[in-house]
């Protein structure tokens, strides 16, 4: 009888360990646990195509993910969309599951960008940098 017991409570405990460590493990929460520095260069990434790729008259353009002149860092990401506007890069990332990242000139703070993340109603900045 002991060793049922044993057991079951080892399953359990793997079963709480993964319900705690699952979330850890999703594209999602890697990607808000990266350095300062990978977000840096993704940031860097981002300012190019705004540069790059003046958006003119229209609200947004989107580019083609397939475009080999979108930066490694950004396709890397395996993005399902990417839409540019005049203070805004959108990148919705693809994979297990999609979330979208935004680099953006915060509303509030016009020398002020961030870079935020946002899954379902989990919005977080990520990155906040002075322009």
């Amino acid at each position: 009888m002991r060793v049922p017991c044993v057991i079951t409570a080892v399953l359990l405990v793997c079963l709480v360990g993964f319900f705690f460590l699952a979330p850890s493990l999703t594209d999602y929460s890697r990607f808000r646990h990266k350095t300062g520095d990978y977000y840096g260069e993704l940031t860097a990434a981002c300012d190019t195509i705004l540069a790059t790729r003046p958006v003119g008259t229209n609200q947004f353009i989107e580019l083609s993910v397939s475009d080999s002149s979108v930066p490694k860092i950004i396709r890397d990401l395996q993005p399902l969309k990417i839409k540019l506007q005049t203070q805004r890069v959108w990148i919705l990332h693809g994979g297990s599951i999609k979330f979208g990242i935004a680099w953006e000139r915060d509303e509030s703070r016009t020398n002020v960008w961030t870079l935020s993340t946002a899954c379902e109603s989990d919005v977080r900045v990520v990155y906040v940098a002075s322009r």
